[in-house]
């Protein structure tokens, strides 16, 4: 399917959940400047100390408003602990509601959303790492939304989040 992509213009990256930057390393030797959003401080040390852009922050405190209209390519490999077989198994669990989550976020129900998510935390096993694999769609109807759509979108994650890929995939779209 990436032969049926459009070619990016300029290309300039924000990754989300940066990690130590395994994608912005391969953006950088492709010639595509990227800053990378990581809330791990080691994590960020070890980018920098690659010479990787980084902002250490949590990403859910920013959105794309908060950069230049020039980055169009949005990256992202969510927390995957809830979700693999090795983690935990709350955002397994938890699946037909993420699921549900997305189609709400495609009907621009972020803050019914939000509200949803609250709810989880009260169960006894929550893992607010599960929430946040809604991220990289927040952040690309927000920029849809501000007329500054991103034109390519690059996430990774386990197996077990595919269906969560997939009903993203039919929001962005249907949002064109």
């Amino acid at each position: 399917q990436a032969g049926s992509l459009p070619p990016v213009d300029s290309p300039m990256m924000v990754d989300l959940f940066a990690g130590p930057g395994g994608l912005d390393v391969a953006a950088h030797w492709l010639g595509v400047p990227s800053i990378g959003i990581e809330f791990d401080e080691n994590a960020v040390d070890t980018r920098e100390a690659a010479g990787l852009s980084s902002i250490l922050a949590d990403v859910t405190r920013w959105e794309p408003a908060d950069f230049t209209e020039s980055i169009n390519v949005l990256t992202g490999g969510p927390p995957c602990q809830t979700f693999t077989v090795a983690g935990n198994g709350h955002g397994r669990r938890a699946l037909d509601q993420v699921v549900a989550l997305v189609h709400m976020l495609g009907e621009g129900r972020m803050d019914d959303v939000a509200q949803r998510l609250k709810r989880l935390e009260t169960e006894p096993e929550y893992d607010p790492r599960t929430g946040l694999v809604l991220q990289p769609l927040i952040w690309a109807l927000k920029a849809l939304e501000a007329g500054r759509p991103f034109e390519a979108i690059m996430l990774e994650q386990v197996p077990a989040v595919k269906p969560v890929w997939e009903a993203m995939q039919r929001v962005l779209e249907r949002h064109g």
